[in-house]
């Protein structure tokens, strides 16, 4: 299964209150991909369940919570970056960088 499929799996998962199926997702997509889950998850349209079922369950450290930030703000993603920036673990240089990217994404 691609990195994407299991993105979405994990936002079904969470969006179904299955957590300990979405836990296993988590798992299961650590050990394929490099990119984290909450990045992945960030780059979706969703409706910040799934990020926030992350981030409430140990992903959670500022460059994470920056990265997921940046990438949400790539595809205009206002209530996910809401989210992530209300956690006041977004650095200033991802927030600038969100903001050049939300300027130029098409």
């Amino acid at each position: 299964m691609a990195r994407w499929d299991l993105a979405e799996a994990f936002i079904a998962a969470v969006g179904a209150e299955q957590h300990t199926l979405a836990d296993r997702i988590f798992e299961a997509h650590r050990r394929k991909s490099k990119m984290s889950l909450l990045v992945d998850v960030a780059g979706y349209k969703c409706d910040c369940q799934a990020v926030n079922h992350l981030y409430y369950n140990g992903q959670d450290n500022a460059k994470l919570i920056g990265r997921a930030f940046v990438r949400a703000a790539k595809y205009k993603h206002i209530a996910t970056m809401e989210f992530l920036y209300g956690t006041k673990r977004v650095s200033m240089d991802a927030f600038d960088k969100a903001m050049e990217n939300a300027a130029t994404y098409p």
